[in-house]
């Protein structure tokens, strides 16, 4: 509250001070004009091409284009805690970390659609029952951290995302298992428990043995890796029985459109 007044504050003294170019009209609030955020787009598109112009289309889209990552992940929170109370769990609000990091929306939209599968995955397959949270010493409601930063390799910036929670884990005998009853002995006796476990990426592969409403059919994971995929990034998930699982994502923020990788 006390932020808001002062830039409040701040606000009144620009008008007062600029009010001499400004013009009473826009002190007023008289011609003031609300633009949308595809008009903001274009303007910065139209900007030249010069060193000093990127800087400033960056600078623009920064402020008035991009957005903090967090508000695309909070309505989460109340899912997976409506998702483990229908299967007699708890869960926490998803805690956040790095979620000011500021984003394009449209560029992640479809990524992070996707991303519901990897907090049904880890309510359905990673949180215990609440009474068997407590007899392993772990906190009775189950708790899922997702951690936003950038990461840059020369000129290009990546998003990384993790999602980890502190549930049962992957077990790489289940998965080993699962590759011997449908006809892949070789890759099983040959991987090690790090290359097993991403196979929770496979096309219909699921552990489960009943079907359910949110799992047992073999998709999540895979719609996950194919939209990651196609954005030109890399998929890759960590995890230790007993203790839970990371799901670790990194796409690069530039990415092109399907209309142009479809066209070339």
């Amino acid at each position: 509250e006390e932020n808001i007044q002062n830039l409040g504050n701040k606000l009144k003294e620009f008008y007062a001070e600029s009010a001499g170019f400004l013009g009473k009209s826009v002190i007023d609030g008289k011609n003031r004009v609300e633009i949308t955020v595809d008009q903001l787009k274009k303007f910065s598109e139209k900007m030249g091409n010069s060193i000093q112009d990127r800087e400033l289309v960056q600078e623009f889209e920064e402020i008035f284009i991009k957005e903090p990552i967090y508000k695309f992940f909070t309505s989460y929170s109340e899912m997976i805690m409506d998702m483990a109370k229908d299967q007699g769990k708890c869960a926490n609000p998803i805690k956040f970390e790095g979620g000011d990091v500021r984003i394009n929306p449209e560029t992640f939209s479809e990524l992070f659609n996707t991303l519901v599968h990897a907090f049904t995955n880890a309510i359905d397959h990673g949180l215990e029952p609440t009474e068997q949270r407590v007899e392993l010493g772990k906190d009775p409601k189950g708790n899922i951290i997702v951690r936003f930063s950038r990461l840059r390799q020369g000129e290009i910036s990546f998003l990384h995302i993790d999602i980890q929670d502190d549930g049962s884990g992957v077990d790489p005998q289940k998965i080993k298992e699962k590759l011997i009853a449908t006809g892949r002995e070789d890759i099983a006796s040959s991987e090690t428990d790090h290359q097993l476990i991403q196979h929770i990426f496979d096309s219909q592969f699921s552990t489960k043995e009943q079907v359910s409403k949110t799992s047992g059919r073999g998709v999540g994971a895979d719609a996950i890796r194919n939209v990651v995929e196609e954005m030109g990034g890399v998929i890759e998930v960590s995890s230790t029985l007993g203790r839970g699982s990371l799901l670790s994502i990194v796409v690069p923020e530039s990415v092109v459109p399907k209309e142009i990788k479809k066209a070339s």
